[in-house]
Formats: structure tokens, sequence, C-alpha cells
């Protein structure tokens, strides 16, 4: 039963079917060749891991820098609980937004589940939901109806390029910040409630946020605490998603002529994202989520 609740989550509507690649259940599956761009972008990645005697996943610098962007989000909270001001509210929003970008990194690799929900868990977002609809679908099928972030802005923002969009979803996009602003508590209440319906697991994560509102309010007073710590939640939602939203949603992302020509599946991806130019103009050191465009290719699959 509980598998079934959670199958229905990701049933895609009949009316969104001609977008995804046809398939015949008659046929065998049709694996790409070892020669094909992604199979040998695979192969030179683990033959230089291997040759240079890398183990898979981050290196020593990520791991310390983590840990330093962990404490600094930390004492954020410490500052904006003693002088309760919004500038230190922003800040926190902003340490919050770097740490939740390193919980994206560590949600691909396999035995940093613990870093993972360290850095998303206690800024309100789901690991354990993250995994699986992030992983195991949208870097699987992005920017298709199988993909689980396709309509994960909706009905404020309209990402199907093959659909108009209405007089809504236009103003929703010129607001775009404001929108983004109720990302995390949005995220957080649509996460609850499939909790709530058994298609989600009560884990001790889901505890930190609602723990965290509480400890601002007990301080603070109500009005004040739940001030803060909406702008703090506010600017961490607008930093995170904005970066997500625009890898997946720039110009040449939404060529779905380009994307469904391509006939190997790391070509595809390339057709999908951005964050390979903003890695060169802004540097991975600036957001550990600029690797997005690396992992959707190779670091999840290796």
């Amino acid at each position: 039963m509980k598998v079934r609740k959670i199958i229905q989550k990701y049933k895609v509507p009949k009316e969104e079917l001609h977008l995804c690649p046809p398939i015949k259940l008659s046929e065998s599956p049709k694996f790409i060749p070892l020669d094909s761009f992604y199979s040998v972008l695979r192969n030179r990645v683990k033959d230089y891991l291997h040759e240079n005697k890398l183990k898979q996943g981050p290196n020593m610098m990520t791991l310390v820098s983590f840990w330093i962007t962990l404490a600094i989000w930390i004492g954020s909270i410490a500052l904006t609980l003693k002088y309760q001001t919004v500038p230190f509210a922003i800040f926190q929003g902003f340490c919050g937004a770097i740490l939740g970008a390193y919980g994206h990194n560590f949600i691909h690799q396999p035995g940093y589940m613990n870093y993972a929900r360290i850095s998303l868990d206690t800024i309100g977002f789901s690991s354990q939901g993250w995994y699986r609809e992030h992983v195991l679908q949208h870097h699987m099928y992005t920017n298709t109806p199988l993909d689980n972030h396709f309509h994960g802005m909706k009905p404020f923002i309209q990402t199907d390029p093959t659909v108009n969009r209405n007089l809504f979803e236009k103003i929703c996009a010129l607001g775009n910040p404001i929108v983004l602003w109720f990302g995390l508590p949005g995220n957080y209440v649509i996460h609850l409630l499939e909790m709530m319906r058994g298609r989600e697991d009560i884990t001790l994560g889901k505890a930190f946020l609602p723990g965290l509102i509480y400890l601002f309010c007990k301080v603070c007073g109500w009005k004040r605490g739940c001030m803060l710590m909406f702008v703090q939640a506010g600017f961490l939602g607008v930093h995170y998603f904005t970066m997500a939203l625009m890898n997946h949603n720039a110009e040449h992302c939404v060529n779905t002529e380009a994307r469904n020509g391509a006939n190997d599946w790391g070509v595809a991806q390339l057709h999908r994202k951005f964050m390979t130019l903003y890695k060169e103009m802004v540097g991975t050191f600036m957001s550990p989520m600029s690797l997005a465009s690396e992992v959707n290719c190779y670091n999840s699959h290796l």
C-alpha cells in the first residue's frame, strides 16, 4: 500500500505524455554504444580517478569548507538571535543557502547521506525526498514530465516550454523573486502534507525547522521571531531556487527540438543545463551548486 501511494505521486498526466520519448513495451531496451559521448566521458572520468588514485566523492577541501560553512551558519543564527536585526537575518539566509548547496551535492554521493541530512534537513528541506525526487528522477528525466522538478513551481511559474503562459503565470514570472521567497516554507508544507498522507516517511529532520522557529519566538518574542525567520527563509529561498531554476531554464535549455534530437543521453543533458557557463563566470568555490552540470552528466552515475 505504501509503495502504491508513492507511485501515485509521480503519475504523469496523459496530456503530457507527448513530451516523453515513445516507449514500445514489446521491444528490448536499446543501450547507447561504448563509443558514444556519454560512455566515453564516463569511462574517461572513471579512468582518471583510478589512475590518479582519487576516490569517488568530495575531496578534503570540500569537506573542510563544508564544516566551515556549517559553523558560520550556526554562528549566523546566534548573531541573529543576539542582535535581532534584519541584516543578520539576511546573512543567516545566505549562509543557509550555501549550506543547502552543499547538501545538493552530497545527496549524489554514496556514503555521504549524513552530510546531506546535516545540510538539507537542518534548513528545512528533506534529504530523503530530495534523494528520490532529485537524483532518481530529475537527473534521469531532466526537463520532461517524468522530472519531479518540471512542475515544481506550478501554478506560479510555468517551466514547460511547450505551454503558453496564462496571464497569472506571466505576472508571477515578473515577480519571480516574490514567488521564490516562499520556496522554503512552501516546500516544507508540501512535504509535510505528503508525509501525513503516508507518501513520505516520518523523520527526525522534519523537526529542525519548527524547532528553529520556536527558538526564535522564545528568544525574540513571537512577532519579531517570526519576522526574522520569514526574512532568512525568504532570502534563502530566493538564492537557492534562483540557481536551480536558472540551471535548466536558460534559453538553450528549453529547446525541445535540440534535446529530443540528441542521439546520446549525455548530449541531451548538455542541452538541458546552463551551469557550465555559470561555473566559468563565478567559480566553483562561490557556490557548490555550480557543480550541478558535472553532477548531471556523470557524478551521480559512476
